[in-house]
């Protein structure tokens, strides 16, 4: 699996796939799936530097930014730690550590754009179960990868969605999917 904490010690923003271009739209797209309302708390699983971070602290009340990188969790610290007014609790997380979310903090909408894909398939069942967890009946969930093959990449989009869709709590609500990137809403709703 990537090394993330060298990854960000060796680039000032590592994970720029492509183009601002590319990037730019592909985050407007990411944002414009979000459900209209209130939204009382929002997980960024795999924040990385926190664009996604500090977007979704402007439409919900709390944001727990959750990354398995210390040194990208540092950087997010630095350009929030001026601004008390942001509600933004950071977390960090490792495949094989304790999931950080409590029980009481479940969530509306949970956010995980581009990370999926380096998980082995025991990790991803698992994360997948944990997103459940802390999902709020009704919540909302946003996956978002990239489509090309790459060197680290372990699990295809596809194989992300089907673990999704296994899964009898998940409904998928929306997409969109480009030549770069799949982009999909989900919905947790009771089991049968």
């Amino acid at each position: 699996m990537i090394n993330f904490d060298r990854a960000y010690a060796l680039h000032e923003n590592p994970f720029t796939l492509e183009s601002e271009r590319y990037e730019k739209e592909k985050f407007a797209r990411l944002l414009s799936l979000i459900p209209q309302g209130r939204i009382e708390r929002a997980i960024d699983f795999g924040c990385g530097l926190g664009e996604t971070t500090l977007a979704l602290s402007e439409i919900a009340l709390e944001v727990i930014a959750v990354d398995s990188s210390a040194e990208a969790l540092r950087r997010l610290l630095a350009k929030i730690q001026h601004r008390p007014a942001l509600q933004i609790r950071l977390r960090y997380a490792r495949s094989d550590a304790p999931w950080p979310i409590r029980p009481d903090e479940r969530a509306s909408l949970i956010v995980a754009s581009e990370v999926l894909y380096y998980l082995q398939p025991r990790e991803l069942e698992t994360l997948l179960s944990c997103f459940e967890s802390s999902l709020v009946t009704d919540g909302h969930f946003i996956t978002c990868h990239y489509r090309p093959k790459f060197d680290d990449r372990i699990r295809s989009n596809r194989e992300i969605h089907d673990s999704i869709v296994r899964r009898e709590t998940m409904q998928l609500v929306s997409s969109h999917c480009s030549d770069r990137y799949d982009l999909l809403l989900w919905r947790r709703c009771t089991s049968n």
